[in-house]
């Protein structure tokens, strides 16, 4: 869980949205129980109030013995009940002279006959034949204030929860909807890398726009470096050619020049080579057809005695056109290195990939000759550093491409390049 928090900024935000929505709605829960809680407490005891008053003005005096009485009684069918918790009494210095039925002839106390609490609240009221003061007391049950809070606080919980959920579900909304620019982000990032445009447009966002500029002047800076790596790997090559080709020259009765020369040779090319990969330069994209197609007009002149086909419709992918012409070309060439009589290349387009398969009727390889085929040259009598494969080995892992080697239908070498289609 703490690692998809760290790894997640969604994660976070809804973490930070569904705290802040149960702290703002939990402190406003315990508010109103409370507050909702002094209300119901402030009305029971208007209530209380109310009956006491209410008996007051029902005190008089009996005409036949003068003593007091309660003219009637009060409607509410409780305080007839033998010990229901609610009751009432008069006290006149000290003596009850009337009470509710529900006290069943004893005294109003904080606890009752059967232990309940009570919640007492009582008056001094003159007496209606101008005899002493009396006291007026009602008493209700604690329980009975408990239910009401508790009905209070079930309707805040009614009230709160939906809104709970309503709120994490528009904080959810919001969380969504300020990722929005991000995911844009990221799909133009993902159409760089595709090749389908070569700089992030500028975002809307005043907080986005920073990193989009600095996104596009690396990419600016890459590129320029690039350009310069090719241009020194140029130049080198060249200033390479002429020291090499003097010192083949040289006498060598016993062959150790002509070696070291050779070595010099393929180390140069391979790093030569190396250099001309183009890679990460994003937002490049090539038409395979037109690439292959011109390859092949090359390829007939270095190898007239070979019949070269193309086949499949034209698609574009999301390569460098001359890192896939260094892949093509050392593919093709290979293939015409060692085929018999005909080489057969066939574009297979598969949704968001796009495979080309060179197939040529030579000797082909066995497991293990393909499997150390990559950076080895296998056959001396064909000119050749051996390199071509790892060179197009390590222009396709730039690529999330891959190289796959295996038996073509006519028995020799079929090599599978599947390389990402551009949109």
């Amino acid at each position: 869980m703490i690692t998809l928090f760290r790894s997640s900024l969604r994660a976070r935000l809804a973490l930070v949205a569904f705290v802040s929505v149960a702290a703002v709605l939990g402190a406003s829960g315990l508010w109103l129980d409370q507050r909702l809680g002094s209300v119901v407490t402030l009305s029971f005891d208007r209530r209380l109030e109310t009956i006491l008053i209410a008996l007051a003005t029902a005190l008089d005096v009996d005409d036949d013995s003068g003593a007091l009485v309660v003219a009637h009684r009060l409607p509410d069918p409780r305080f007839e009940a033998a010990l229901s918790g609610w009751y009432w009494e008069v006290e006149e210095e000290g003596v009850v002279i009337a009470a509710s039925r529900s006290l069943w002839g004893g005294r109003i106390a904080p606890i009752d006959a059967r232990g309940e609490a009570l919640r007492v609240v009582s008056r001094d009221v003159p007496s209606p034949d101008d005899g002493s003061p009396l006291i007026i007391r009602v008493a209700a049950p604690e329980r009975a204030l408990a239910e009401e809070k508790a009905a209070a606080r079930a309707v805040v919980i009614a009230t709160l929860g939906p809104l709970a959920i309503l709120l994490s579900l528009l904080a959810a909304v919001l969380v969504s909807a300020a990722l929005v620019p991000v995911k844009r982000l990221a799909r133009g990032l993902d159409a760089v890398r595709r090749g389908e445009v070569k700089r992030l447009a500028a975002p809307p966002e005043r907080e986005l726009a920073p990193f989009a500029e600095a996104v596009n002047a690396l990419l600016a800076s890459h590129e320029a470096t690039l350009a310069r790596a090719r241009s020194a790997a140029a130049d080198l090559s060249h200033a390479l050619k002429t020291p090499l080709a003097a010192l083949a020259t040289l006498p060598d009765p016993e062959g150790r020049i002509a070696d070291q020369v050779a070595r010099m040779r393929r180390l140069t090319e391979r790093h030569l080579a190396r250099a001309r990969i183009a890679g990460a330069s994003y937002g490049e994209r090539a038409a395979l057809h037109t690439v292959v197609a011109d390859l092949l007009a090359v390829m007939r002149r270095i190898h007239p005695r070979v019949a070269f086909t193309l086949e499949g419709p034209a698609a574009r992918v999301a390569v460098e056109a001359a890192d896939l012409e260094e892949m093509m070309g050392a593919l093709l060439d290979n293939a015409g290195k060692w085929a018999a009589w005909s080489v057969r290349v066939r574009i297979i387009p598969d949704g968001p990939r796009v495979k080309i398969a060179i197939e040529d009727d030579g000797p082909g390889l066995q497991d293990a000759e393909a499997a150390r085929a990559r950076g080895v040259s296998l056959d001396r009598r064909h000119a050749g550093s051996g390199l071509g494969l790892a060179i197009v080995d390590e222009i396709a892992a730039l690529y999330g491409a891959e190289l796959r080697l295996g038996r073509s239908p006519a028995g020799g070498l079929a090599a599978e390049l599947d390389l990402p289609a551009a949109s």
